[in-house]
């Protein structure tokens, strides 16, 4: 169990906010099955969370990504996926879920435009 979770939180904290799809991370010593068991131990004990479909990050950068987001919308009501994007310094590919997290858990929410979010209220 620590060999793995440790080899997990390890990929999951290398690769901040440019995320690493799981399907991707061989832990060749164990099973798929004992790794998803490991994942989901993770995700109950709150060390790590679900960004999107395949896609897991410490929780601690979801925080910080959390924090950051409000913080530019106390300064303008509208945030884009290209501004998250750059606060962040990642890719539109991790920025985008990044706000479709945000929205799950009712920090931000769409408005008219598929890129652009408000502050949930």
């Amino acid at each position: 169990y620590n060999k793995i979770s440790g080899m997990l939180l390890d990929t999951f904290e290398k690769s901040r906010f440019d995320f690493v799809r799981y399907s991707e991370i061989d832990c060749k010593s164990v099973s798929r099955e004992i790794q998803d068991d490991i994942l989901n131990i993770l995700l109950q004990e709150e060390k790590v969370v679900k960004v999107a479909e395949d896609m897991y990050t410490l929780k601690s950068y979801m925080e910080e990504a959390k924090r950051v987001i409000l913080e530019k919308l106390a300064q303008n009501p509208v945030i884009t996926i290209a501004k998250v994007r750059d606060l962040l310094s990642t890719s539109r590919k991790s920025a985008k879920p990044i706000l479709e997290y945000m929205d799950s858990i009712k920090v931000t929410k769409k408005t008219g435009g598929e890129s652009e979010r408000v502050a949930y209220r």
